[in-house]
């Protein structure tokens, strides 16, 4: 029948409720859109968080393959400043040293989004820091070596006999001293520097000493010796080329050993974080 031929008597609107759908109906439609809304909201959240352990995964990835070349430049690095003396200056080592490039600049944090965690970032921002300083110190010393104090760094090493010694003491007379040292006259008599030869001692307990600018060796008791710092002995008129050498390589040596504790641990985290498995949809 046509719909416009219907015709619907009270009767008709009284057995319907006047209502479009039933209340088991509406409950039904209220059930399956309660459902949809908590399957959306799950599935929205855990593709969010797929996306952000993805991501973090890449970053590790990303990050690791960067940072790679940089380590192995400051292995070299490291390899070059476990050799420095701080009493023989090495021209050439300080240049090549100034040369190397192991910092990590900002294109390591993508932009400004990192999504690799506080502890990996803040073991990343300690390395890049670390090894900003440490290539700051480089350059300080290379302009200072082969620059500033080059001059006078060249005139100490010359025909210098103390940087081709190890061990230095001032020989003094102490059976003297033990004679004497109650005299109201007493003078202590002239001591010699020397080098101690070896720390060992023979059978009468005496270990061998030789005079600096002679060839002359003798034997002596330990009491008999004052150590002095190598050091010490290294003097030049004005500032002092080899102590300002000698303190920048303690800095460098103690800065390159700082950026080497973070490194394996920072490499292997990155490692562990770039190599796991991308995350499902759920």
């Amino acid at each position: 029948m046509p719909q416009a031929n219907i015709q619907l008597d009270d009767e008709d609107l009284k057995a319907a409720g006047n209502a479009t759908f039933s209340p088991m109906v509406m409950g039904l439609l209220g059930a399956v859109l309660l459902v949809g809304v908590g399957f959306g909201w799950a599935a929205s959240t855990s593709l969010a968080n797929s996306e952000i352990y993805n991501t973090q995964t890449a970053d590790g990835a990303r990050i690791h393959g960067a940072l790679e070349p940089k380590v192995a430049e400051f292995q070299k690095a490291k390899g070059m400043v476990a050799k420095l003396s701080a009493t023989e200056p090495d021209f050439e080592s300080a240049k090549a040293l100034a040369a190397l490039d192991f910092t990590a600049d900002g294109n390591l944090m993508g932009g400004g989004r990192l999504l690799l965690g506080s502890k990996l970032i803040s073991d990343l921002t300690g390395y890049s820091v670390d090894a900003a300083m440490l290539t700051e110190l480089l350059a300080d010393h290379d302009n200072m070596t082969n620059n500033v104090d080059k001059q006078e760094l060249e005139a100490i090493s010359q025909n210098n006999e103390l940087l081709d010694k190890d061990r230095f003491a001032v020989l003094f007379d102490f059976n003297y001293l033990a004679k004497n040292n109650t005299s109201d006259t007493y003078s202590p008599r002239p001591g010699r520097l020397v080098n101690v030869l070896s720390m060992e001692k023979d059978e009468e307990g005496k270990v061998e000493v030789s005079y600096l600018n002679s060839s002359k060796t003798s034997k002596t008791l330990l009491q008999g010796l004052v150590p002095l710092e190598k050091g010490e002995l290294l003097k030049s008129d004005g500032p002092n080329a080899l102590q300002r050498y000698q303190k920048r390589v303690d800095r460098i040596k103690k800065m390159s050993d700082r950026l080497d504790n973070r490194v394996n641990p920072l490499m292997s985290s990155l490692k562990t974080l770039g190599e796991r498995d991308k995350a499902g949809l759920f």
